[in-house]
């Protein structure tokens, strides 16, 4: 299978020069962007890597930094300015214009508002990658940072090994990390580019979704980098409500697509939770049940068709007891 998709991939075929291809995409981040380049430019490595920098028509001063970095580092930063915002179409302009720069045998994936702050984060990767080629993506921790409240480390656990494998089946229970620090194998993405079309709510997990059917992931354990939360932040900073619906929405979208089991259980999570926000709850109940195959899943959905000050009184008496 793998083999196959590798035939098919020769319209996204690497250049055997660059190991490394840093996706980059970037709106009005004036106050992120130099700090972002700077994780760039600072990468030690014995291979060549590129950072294609996307501005998306930005209307403050992040093209004019973009242009000093590209003008100082030519070798490393490979700018793309637009004149017009690509992401506002929804046409998946943005995407093919970033795929038609994606050469490396690696992409490393950093927005333009987050930034690195380990100077061999892309070598402790790839060597990870070339010592295990049956794996699809490195990932590892990272720093959550908002202004006027102290940095928050996120890091799974930390052993003998500072890395360990994960799968699709892992990860459908845990979401391990942010964005900024992932780096993937360019030919495992070939079935995420493959269905981008048939993704209407298009967001980071599906294309880890897809990368994890490829091979396993790695999780390194250092800190890799800061993820920036701020108001201009496309995801960071909307409620908490409104991620429950985003992730119900893209992980409904996924399992009806690909009907994966590893898919159900992260599906039925979201319906959960959106019935503990007493969103449409009996149509949410009758969702989940007609997907829910194990029994402890119909008890949930059971127990949350409860008055919603029964079902909070419960889940407290149970955090309360666990402490």
């Amino acid at each position: 299978m793998k083999d196959e998709q590798c035939r098919k991939l020769n319209q996204y075929k690497s250049d055997a020069t660059v190991m490394v291809t840093i996706r980059c995409m970037t709106y009005n981040h004036e106050p992120y962007i130099r700090q972002c380049l700077e994780g760039f430019v600072m990468q030690q490595t014995n291979f060549h890597f590129e950072a294609i920098v996307h501005d998306d028509a930005s209307t403050d001063g992040t093209a004019a930094i973009i242009r000093e970095y590209a003008e100082k580092y030519p070798d490393i930063i490979k700018p793309i300015y637009e004149t017009e915002n690509q992401y506002s179409k929804h046409d998946g302009s943005l995407d093919r214009i970033m795929d038609a720069h994606m050469r490396g045998k690696y992409i490393a994936l950093c927005e333009g508002d987050d930034y690195w702050t380990d100077p061999l984060k892309l070598q402790k990767q790839v060597d990870l990658l070339e010592q295990y080629p049956e794996c699809s993506m490195c990932c590892g921790g990272y720093i959550a940072k908002q202004k006027g409240i102290s940095d928050k480390k996120r890091i799974c656990r930390k052993g003998k090994m500072n890395y360990f494998q994960f799968s699709l089946n892992d990860w459908s229970k845990f979401w391990y990390t942010k964005t900024l620090t992932v780096l993937y194998k360019n030919e495992a993405s070939f079935e995420f580019k493959r269905n981008i079309s048939r993704y209407f709510y298009g967001r980071d997990v599906h294309l880890f979704y897809n990368l994890l059917k490829w091979g396993n992931g790695i999780y390194l354990s250092d800190y890799l980098g800061v993820y920036n939360l701020h108001v201009g932040g496309i995801f960071s900073l909307k409620s908490s409500e409104q991620k429950v619906i985003d992730n119900y929405n893209c992980y409904k979208e996924l399992f009806e697509l690909h009907h994966d089991d590893c898919l159900r259980q992260a599906y039925l999570y979201t319906i959960l939770q959106q019935m503990l926000y007493d969103r449409n709850k009996m149509n949410m109940f009758k969702e989940g049940w007609k997907n829910a195959y194990l029994l402890r899943d119909k008890c949930k959905l059971l127990f949350l068709l409860l008055p919603s000050s029964i079902v909070h009184f419960v889940l407290n008496l149970r955090n309360m007891y666990r402490q």
